[in-house]
């Protein structure tokens, strides 16, 4: 008879999969990749709900006056201006297809 207990337990109450095992994860895009990578180092865990959240910060930067990410949207380079616009785009899919799953 085996005295091991199951590890059930310390899966459900410490998850150890990083944010980018998730299946929503092939929709984030890069700038929102590198925040959420930032906020795993720190030791948070990444759900759905704080990528979500992530994602409408990330956007609100893109429309910041001053901020690097709006800068960007106006480069006089177009392919900066073409990655800033796919992000942007990348993003509002990102937000659009996720959040309602949030709010369930």
């Amino acid at each position: 008879m085996s005295t091991k207990r199951p590890n059930k337990f310390r899966r459900t109450i410490f998850p150890s999969k990083s944010w980018r095992d998730q299946k929503w994860a092939k929709d984030v895009c890069f700038e929102h990749g590198v925040n959420l990578d930032n906020i795993e180092a720190e030791g948070e865990v990444v759900d759905l709900a704080l990528a979500v959240s992530e994602a409408k910060y990330v956007l609100s930067c893109y429309f910041e006056s001053g901020h690097s990410a709006a800068d960007e949207l106006q480069s006089p380079d177009p392919d900066v201006r073409s990655f800033a616009r796919s992000e942007v785009r990348d993003l509002k899919k990102f937000i659009r297809k996720y959040e309602s799953k949030v709010q369930q």
